[in-house]
């Protein structure tokens, strides 16, 4: 094996090594946010209306409202420009 054969053996390693790592922080979010999202609907059943005003909230609070068969996407239930306008009025 070539000398620059090994090195592009060791550089698809460390890709390889970096890679595995985003995935498991990228599910480790996934999995934050299913927890956030369900805590949210806890606190929309149990009346506790204090969460924060953002995507997740207002979305597991539209869902817990009203049955998820009526309800369209997330990208499409929460539009971010509404968010940020209530968030002005607090």
């Amino acid at each position: 094996m070539t000398k620059q054969r090994l090195m592009e053996v060791i550089d698809l390693d460390r890709l390889a090594v970096e890679l595995e790592s985003i995935d498991e922080r990228f599910q480790q979010l996934v999995d934050n946010t299913e927890k956030y999202r369900n805590s949210i609907s806890q606190q929309t059943r149990e009346g506790n209306l204090g969460a924060n005003i953002d995507p997740v909230s207002i979305e597991g609070y539209l869902r817990e409202k009203f049955s998820s068969e009526h309800l369209q996407k997330s990208e499409e239930l929460v539009d971010k420009n509404i968010i940020n306008e209530l968030k002005g009025y607090r």
